[in-house]
């Protein structure tokens, strides 16, 4: 996965938001990748369930599905 952050974005950021915003978009990535099944997003992202879960929550994420 090659993700290229834009230093331009990091204005005014510290880096622990800087850091979150990362975690937060690599998590999405998990979670999409696994079809919203958080034991496989945590084993994508080389993390224990819990640890994977706890995360999740803390940045506010949901798994939401759509219809097509």
């Amino acid at each position: 996965m090659s993700m290229r952050l834009d230093i331009n974005e990091f204005d005014g950021m510290t880096l622990s938001q800087v850091v979150r915003d990362a975690e937060r978009q690599y998590l999405c990535w998990a979670i999409n990748k696994a079809n919203g099944n958080k034991a496989r997003a945590a084993s994508l992202a080389g993390m224990t369930y819990q640890t994977f879960t706890r995360k999740f929550a803390n940045l506010d994420l949901k798994v939401t599905y759509h219809a097509d």
